[in-house]
């Protein structure tokens, strides 16, 4: 499921225009991501990544510039992603038959890549069952019960 999210055919996030925001934070509770983003104009809001199956960060930095951000489902997800996102983008030919079973398993269960192109600092990617926007921070969005 994509919540509250605009995808072009070939994986582009649309809506909300993402392009030259800031990626201020990220936030993981248990299988759920929040991904903090300030645009240029307007306000914060967050991308909730639900049932996180497998996530890599690389270059958190002060001040990530996010260029755009893809998603794909299923049988769209490129096997390239699959093997960066499980750390054997080096391994060639040895980790063919898992990659291969792997990508199998992801277009059978309609999996979700989404993956964060920086500008400058942060990159991601990200392998999950759901995503959705929200404008504000909120326990309940991570699963969490507030104070009672």
């Amino acid at each position: 499921m994509i919540r509250g999210l605009s995808v072009s055919e070939d994986g582009a996030l649309i809506s909300p225009v993402v392009h030259d925001s800031r990626l201020v934070g990220l936030l993981i509770s248990g299988k759920e991501l929040l991904l903090l983003i300030e645009p240029l104009e307007g306000t914060r809001f967050h991308i909730v990544l639900k049932d996180v199956e497998r996530l890599r960060v690389d270059d958190f930095r002060e001040g990530n510039i996010i260029l755009d951000i893809a998603v794909y489902r299923g049988s769209e997800i490129e096997i390239e992603d699959v093997a960066y996102v499980h750390g054997l983008e080096n391994e060639g030919l040895q980790s063919g038959g898992f990659l291969k079973e792997t990508m199998q398993t992801l277009a059978e269960r309609n999996i979700i890549l989404v993956k964060v192109h920086p500008t400058y600092g942060c990159s991601l990617v990200c392998l999950c069952r759901d995503i959705g926007i929200a404008d504000h921070f909120d326990q309940t969005l991570m699963g969490e019960k507030g104070s009672e």
